[in-house]
């Protein structure tokens, strides 16, 4: 009698497109992996969210239905070796803007860099991009990645601009007593549209073509005072807001304004600070100390900042005073139709 032997199927290994009730739980650890130490508070809540939604299992299926949201976040592609998830990529089309693709969590297990995966993840993401009618792809690199850039500047993107990322880890003890430039004053209500306009010049124009400014977003709408003031009255966190007025030439422009949210409770104390480029040079290092002495008055609790990268003044006057560059991101894109 013949005996026929089934050979066992060999498992998948290559590309396929991202499967979240099979592949979040891996997922959720490559990019942990990859990626954690340089998360922010944002990117760790993020983390946390994909993780306990991975253990739902068979049911994500049913929350992504329920969800076209957070089904939208969760499209992408893995690189599979050995039956597992070694690579990923997230693919999202823009809700403000149809025509961009964003490319995020390109990440490739330590064991398997340098094998060409990362590249395949990016090529496949920019073809789905154009078939679907994108006219660019965008992403964020680390700079200190260079394994990365040369990947991404190979496959035709350029460099948009940079945002430095750094964190005190206890403030000090209150610095030394600066002067404070003479026309600083506390923000206004209707300092709004003068923040708006000193955030124009401040930015450089190619990183507010990939996160475009709006006015709206420089109001402070009631809701938000109402909360600010509720944070406050509770003793959780109180906001700070200066602005700097132009000395002369210039009337109604702002040199620069400064925000501090300083927290009791828990968290971070955050710090946020826009010089005009015609204003720069005297102005970071006594508005940095004006910061730092105000938070000497609350709880020792680290303090983060997010800073245009080309503001190198300010960059060096933070660094001075104890802050650490956890990273750097540059922006690039990539035209991909038209």
């Amino acid at each position: 009698m013949a005996v026929t032997i089934l050979g066992r199927r060999k498992p998948f290994r290559g590309l396929r497109r991202f499967k979240p009730h099979r592949d979040l739980r891996q997922v959720t650890a490559l990019i942990a992996e990859t990626f954690g130490a340089g998360l922010d508070a944002e990117g760790r809540a993020a983390l946390r969210e994909m993780r306990q939604i991975s253990w739902l299992g068979p049911l994500v299926g049913f929350v992504l239905a329920a969800d076209p949201q957070l089904q939208r976040l969760l499209n992408g592609y893995v690189w599979i070796e050995e039956g597992r998830v070694v690579g990923n990529l997230t693919l999202q089309s823009g809700i403000r803007y149809g025509s961009r693709w964003y490319i995020s969590n390109v990440a490739v297990a330590p064991a398997y860099r340098g094998h060409g995966i990362a590249r395949a993840l990016v090529e496949a993401a920019l073809e789905e991009a154009q078939q679907r009618g994108g006219d660019w792809a965008t992403l964020q690199v680390e700079a200190e990645n260079e394994a990365a850039r040369r990947l991404y500047e190979g496959l035709g993107f350029e460099a948009l601009g940079g945002l430095a990322y750094l964190r005190l880890p206890e403030p000090p003890a209150a610095p030394p007593p600066t002067a404070a430039p003479p026309s600083l004053r506390h923000w206004r209500s209707d300092d709004w549209y003068q923040e708006y306009e000193l955030a124009k010049a401040a930015t450089p124009s190619l990183l507010q073509w990939w996160q475009p400014l709006r006015s709206e977003a420089f109001r402070l709408h009631p809701e938000e005072r109402l909360g600010e003031l509720f944070s406050q009255l509770i003793g959780r966190r109180r906001t700070y807001r200066w602005v700097v007025e132009q000395e002369s030439g210039a009337q109604g422009r702002l040199a620069a304004s400064l925000m501090v949210r300083a927290t009791r409770w828990r968290g971070e104390h955050q710090m946020q600070l826009m010089v005009h480029p015609d204003a720069r040079g005297p102005l970071e290092e006594p508005l940095v100390r004006h910061a730092l002495a105000l938070l000497a008055s609350y709880p020792s609790r680290p303090t983060a900042i997010r800073h245009p990268a080309e503001h190198r003044a300010a960059i060096n006057v933070f660094l001075a005073h104890g802050f650490r560059l956890r990273r750097t991101l540059m922006a690039m894109r990539k035209k991909i139709r038209g």
